[in-house]
């Protein structure tokens, strides 16, 4: 980025050019957009986000606990159990212990849900978006990136799933070892030669080799890719696929290397998902992490079947228009940044 007012100023024309194509491309397809709280009484229960938590003064109820939303999932969903079919949210995110040059304790969501659609439909509106956002804002077809390299996002982008990702850049397909083997899953990357702790847990091992070799060698491509498919075990939100009961219909996109969204064919079943969250729960117990409150509300959504079939993708806008702009750092996307405001 450049330095001085002129290259902060120039930054933020092209940041709301961006949120304009944005907000047209929605338009356009019959999306509506929402807006749903950020002060939440129940956040997420995923293990590897911590909420930022603060307090209110309740009349009735007195000093109440609450939170600063990490994610728009839940209540987003819950507006689809309530009869909205296509909806889509710009909305400031925050997470606690994030902060790096593609991290930030506040960062800008862009998430979007269609209902009668899976994860391979939501794929295809990412894509249409970030096209068009390359041609009307950003201009041509080839993206820079922060090596020099340069990825084409005007050819097909390409569908590689978790398992053949794996094969092909560490030599082990965790679809092999179930969460119960990790021991045989440590070993077997052991031999590869990734360096493993005896106490890593199955996560620990599956990010481990994600981070070491998978997401370097995408960072090598010149296209475009979803990885897709992943493990049960990292379903989250999504889920299991019908043709292989071992992954979850989830994907993510990765451009120039750099993560760029999330997106899931939506779990529907109450039961399984309060079963996740009491083992997400469980796991939070074991790391220095506070315990955090069901939300009931969700969960009643889901128990009396009133979530359709439905398809979500949640895309850092932050990262999206860094990588678009061959910025290296998501902290020169913004006006201010909270760790980097110096002026």
């Amino acid at each position: 980025m450049q330095s001085g007012h002129g290259g902060l100023v120039a930054q933020l024309e092209l940041r709301a050019a961006a949120l304009r194509e944005i907000r047209a491309f929605f338009d356009e397809a019959g999306f509506l957009e929402v807006q749903t709280p950020i002060l939440l009484s129940s956040p997420g229960q995923e293990t590897h986000i911590r909420p930022f938590e603060t307090e209110f003064d309740d009349p009735v109820n007195g000093r109440r606990r609450c939170y600063l939303v990490t994610s728009p999932e839940h209540h987003m969903k819950r507006l689809l159990g309530r009869g909205c079919q296509r909806i889509f949210q710009i909305n400031s995110c925050f997470r606690d212990g994030e902060s790096s040059s593609m991290h930030s304790p506040e960062f800008t969501m862009i998430e979007w849900y269609r209902t009668e659609a899976g994860y391979l439909e939501v794929a295809k509106d990412v894509e249409r978006m970030v096209r068009r956002l390359w041609s009307n804002v950003f201009g041509g077809s080839e993206i820079p990136s922060a090596g020099g390299k340069r990825v084409d996002v005007a050819t097909e982008w390409q569908h590689l799933t978790v398992s053949e990702a794996f094969v092909r850049y560490t030599g082990v397909d965790p679809l092999d070892y179930p969460e119960t083997e990790v021991d045989r899953f440590r070993s077997a990357s052991r031999q590869r030669g990734f360096v493993l702790a005896d106490t890593d847990s199955w996560e620990d091992v599956f990010f481990k080799l994600m981070i070491e070799a998978v997401e370097p060698a995408l960072a090598g491509l010149r296209h475009a890719v979803f990885l897709k498919d992943y493990p049960s075990e990292l379903a989250a939100l999504a889920r299991i696929s019908p043709r292989d009961h071992r992954v979850a219909e989830r994907l993510e996109l990765y451009i120039g290397g750099v993560e760029l969204a999330n997106g899931f064919s939506e779990l529907t079943d109450g039961r399984e998902q309060r079963r996740r969250f009491m083992a997400q729960r469980a796991a939070r117990r074991l790391l220095p992490v506070p315990t955090l409150p069901l939300d009931a509300p969700f969960l009643r959504m889901l128990s009396e079947g009133r979530m359709p079939i439905a398809g979500g993708m949640a895309l850092g806008l932050d990262r999206l228009i860094a990588v678009l702009s061959g910025i290296s750092d998501i902290h020169h996307t913004r006006a201010f940044s909270m760790d980097r405001d110096a002026t």
